[in-house]
């Protein structure tokens, strides 16, 4: 799979879609895939392979971006869950779930509007709860939001 940085700026620029092509033979004809790495990305930065970075780089990132949630989106709570909050795991991005009360109602336009604020070249995936969401989550057993907020590693709140 290659990747190739494309739209506005170049690669390592904010603006930058990052997209995987693959090839293929299909009755002697040569078909081309070509589809976002992230698809929710489309609206957010050109994002870094995380396997490209030490895991020390990664936290120094992960610190940098906590720090502009904090003082640009003032969340209740940030929670590291996946490969990047478990020890002596390979990094393959970052994935965030952030608690806060003042959010808009549909769930892309969270993540949207985090894609716009944040400035990172991590690949980050952010997932956004309202705290009556959580508690909600909690109450029906959800085993994914149980097993961020048993497993996962508050970074603030």
């Amino acid at each position: 799979m290659a990747r190739t940085p494309l739209g506005p700026g170049s690669e390592g620029t904010k603006g930058a879609i990052r997209l995987d092509t693959q090839e293929q033979k299909v009755n002697d004809a040569t078909v081309i895939a070509i589809m976002p790495t992230n698809p929710l990305n489309l609206f957010g930065p050109f994002q870094r392979d995380a396997t490209e970075m030490t895991r020390a780089d990664i936290f120094i990132r992960i610190e940098a971006l906590r720090q502009q949630l904090v003082a640009k989106y003032a969340p209740e709570k940030i929670i590291l869950f996946g490969s990047a909050a478990r020890e002596g795991e390979e990094i393959n991005d970052v994935d965030l779930f952030i608690i806060k009360d003042d959010v808009p109602h549909l769930g892309a336009d969270r993540i949207r509007e985090l894609y716009r604020l944040m400035d990172t070249d991590l690949p980050v995936d952010y997932l956004v709860y309202r705290p009556k969401e959580v508690a909600k989550r909690l109450s029906l057993g959800d085993p994914f939001v149980v097993g961020v907020l048993r497993e996962g590693r508050v970074l603030y709140g």
